[in-house]
């Protein structure tokens, strides 16, 4: 009788980059759907907890056919999938019935969750919970509730948004002491984190920097309140690295740790000239999936970006790509954020970057 949580999957995202489709639907087609197919039992259910899809306004049609594609799949395994609307997932802010989600409403199996629903799954009442824009809504719904678990999309109060410690405060956020005794599996935020009664199970892949790099599916047993964490070591991950911890590092280990990876290297700005980028470019090309030269001031601890030293992306675009790191480390409301970067995208389709 469990639960296998998914959780923020963007779908789509960084303007529907062929390249990123390709390493989320990998993860699926090679990791997940393979372990559910070996872990599965008769009663179990997949819930997505919000924002299958990243854009809200226009999903590409390969990104369609893709997930469509994975969750007949998954359907063919598991016949009893939950949907949580989340807030990428819907066009209109005032209300949750215009939604991506409806293009897999068709599949087998499928349930999507437009408001708040109380259910009774093995004896235990469930609250789904789905992107709520409105907060006195939202609390309303939430005080109320007296029962067991909760499966959201959610913004709570003070949470860590991502790994620098910033935390979460918006318009939408809630109060933990909203949620009184019942188990909250969520999503929305990013970083895999418990927060007393509060589970956010986190993404199952890298999207942005500062997400974390323990990256996985929660698998919840939901009669025993246990959970089991199966950690994704096969998609790509964001790697922080400081040239002055790598001196001793061999060019072996380094194609072993950065292989398949996006690579920051941090050098101080005095010694930028010291470094023979080129022999690294040279020994390691073809292991790592970008790298980045960070050049980090002296005085201020500011970093400036290099450049790009060599990519394998035929189509990612640098300036972008740091532009949405920026825009979702921001405390913007998610339409603000998700309006200035498809500005930048129509801004570049116009000038042909």
């Amino acid at each position: 009788m469990k639960i296998w949580f998914l959780a923020d999957l963007h779908f789509g995202c960084r303007a529907d980059n062929e390249i990123w489709l390709k390493d989320y639907s990998d993860y699926f087609y090679h990791v997940f759907i393979p372990l559910l197919k070996e872990k599965y039992e008769e009663g179990d259910i997949v819930c997505s907890l919000g924002d299958v899809f990243d854009n809200r306004s226009s999903v590409g049609i390969n990104t369609i056919n893709t997930v469509i594609d994975i969750f007949e799949k998954i359907s063919d395994i598991c016949p009893d999938i939950r949907l949580i609307v989340g807030n990428h997932d819907i066009y209109n802010k005032s209300s949750n019935n215009v939604t991506s989600l409806n293009i897999l409403k068709y599949i087998k199996g499928v349930k999507i969750y437009y408001r708040p629903e109380v259910e009774v799954i093995y004896g235990k009442t469930v609250l789904f919970h789905p992107w709520i824009e409105d907060k006195e809504t939202q609390s309303k719904i939430l005080s109320k509730f007296n029962g067991d678990y909760i499966f959201g999309h959610l913004d709570v109060y003070g949470v860590e948004s991502n790994t620098k410690g910033i935390k979460t405060k918006s318009a939408n956020s809630v109060n933990i002491s909203e949620f009184k005794s019942a188990e909250v599996y969520a999503g929305h935020i990013h970083l895999r984190q418990n927060y007393k009664n509060i589970h956010y199970v986190g993404n199952p892949y890298a999207k942005v920097r500062g997400e974390g790099n323990t990256k996985g599916i929660t698998v919840l047993d939901i009669k025993t309140g246990k959970t089991e964490f199966y950690e994704n070591t096969f998609s790509p991950k964001f790697l922080k690295e400081n040239i002055y911890e790598l001196m001793d590092v061999t060019i072996g280990e380094l194609k072993n740790r950065w292989k398949n990876n996006y690579v920051d290297l941090h050098i101080l700005g005095s010694d930028i000239t010291k470094c023979k980028f080129d022999d690294v470019r040279e020994e390691l090309c073809g292991y790592y999936k970008e790298f980045f030269i960070k050049n980090e001031s002296v005085n201020s601890g500011l970093v400036n970006d290099i450049g790009d030293a060599n990519s394998d992306f035929e189509d990612a675009k640098t300036s972008e790509e740091h532009l949405n790191d920026f825009i979702d480390l921001t405390e913007w409301e998610p339409e603000m954020k998700n309006r200035v970067k498809q500005l930048i995208f129509e801004v570049r389709e116009k000038i042909n970057l």
